[in-house]
């Protein structure tokens, strides 16, 4: 399952982990290389997000091109369900593995 588009990243702060408000997934990004991966925080309730099957604790990899950028374990992207275009080819690569990189 892969998502087509992600647009600008948005970081919060941890504070705002606290609010179940917002429609769509804290990550926690890792590896600094071209395929970034994120633990996921916390989950928005929207039919977009949870179309995604995504779970607490998965780990998420996907290409630096999408817009979400890497950083250490402290830095937080926020990606708003209105971000997630579509479900199919695109930037996320896969769930809970690590994707060939060929």
């Amino acid at each position: 399952m892969t998502i087509r588009a992600m647009g600008p990243r948005i970081l919060v702060r941890e504070t705002q982990l606290q609010s179940r408000e917002h429609a769509g997934i804290h990550l926690i990004l890792r590896e600094p290389d071209k395929l970034s991966s994120g633990k996921v925080l916390s989950i928005g309730k929207h039919a977009k997000v949870e179309a995604l099957g995504l779970s607490e604790g998965d780990t998420v990899w996907f290409r630096r091109e999408c817009g979400v950028q890497p950083g250490d374990d402290s830095q937080l992207v926020f990606l708003l369900a209105e971000q997630l275009e579509a479900v199919g080819e695109g930037n996320v690569m896969a769930l809970n593995r690590r994707p060939d990189k060929s």
